[in-house]
């Protein structure tokens, strides 16, 4: 039997190591959330900022976020008194950690699933040439399994 394997995992099962399940899953939830002008604000010795830093996985990287510890004048100018604050493009803010369904419902944006997890796929017998011009298909290895 064959089974269509998608590139990255095939290397990641090579070399032993795959990303954390929900890393790439948000990162599109991430990014909209400083498109729509939401911008965190916390300091490093928070511990809600921290859980909320957590709760965005490794795509908190892609949110516009503000350390109070460094940017001092920028927080006071943001009228930010206690940490964690949101502010978003409407003017409002939220202090405390928010849920990830409360900033969707606040900034409009998707926590649907933006990327999917590897799939294999079976082919039939003989029909490895066919799948190869799937559309996507293009990061995907053909790999036999007896």
């Amino acid at each position: 039997m064959t089974r269509l394997v998608p590139l990255a995992l095939a290397a990641a099962l090579c070399l032993g190591s795959v990303a954390p399940a929900g890393a790439a899953r948000l990162d599109g939830f991430a990014r909209c959330l400083s498109q729509r002008g939401a911008t965190f604000y916390g300091a490093e010795w928070c511990p809600h900022c921290a859980k909320q830093i957590d709760d965005l996985d490794g795509s908190f990287r892609y949110v516009d976020y503000v350390e109070c510890t460094v940017e001092e004048a920028r927080c006071r100018d943001a009228g930010v008194r206690s940490y964690p604050t949101w502010t978003f493009s409407d003017g409002s803010r939220l202090t405390g950690r928010l849920s990830l369904q409360h900033l969707a419902r606040k900034t409009g944006c998707s926590l649907r699933e933006t990327t999917q997890g590897p799939a294999i796929i079976d082919v039939p017998p003989g029909g490895e040439a066919s799948a190869r011009g799937l559309p996507g298909a293009g990061g995907v290895q053909i790999i036999d399994v007896p």
